[in-house]
């Protein structure tokens, strides 16, 4: 008689049954285009605050770690460098001072 840790186990691996956490780190689908899009849409803001309050030089610039860590976190490596290098590039387009 199976136990219920293999029975969550078997539904887990068979995509049956996941809870929101699995669901959210492996997102498929519309799941997977709106956190595409929702990393697109917040490194494209933290680029446009870091640019409106003086450029790279300041603190805001750190704020791209949140978009970076969402798009890591839901689309494992290659989701993060992929970000990485999208954020990187637009950080670098910004200059360190914009007065």
């Amino acid at each position: 008689m199976p136990t219920n840790n293999n029975v969550r186990l078997e539904r887990l691996l068979l995509g049956e049954d996941a809870n929101w956490v699995d669901r959210w780190r492996a997102p498929k689908g519309l799941r997977a285009v709106a956190t595409g899009l929702l990393v697109v849409v917040m490194i494209g803001s933290v680029g446009a605050l870091v640019n409106g309050t003086g450029g790279t030089a300041l603190v805001w610039a750190h704020l791209m770690y949140l978009p970076l860590i969402l798009a890591a976190a839901a689309f494992r490596v290659n989701g993060g460098i992929a970000a990485a290098l999208v954020a990187g590039f637009i950080l670098a387009w910004i200059s360190t001072d914009n007065s």
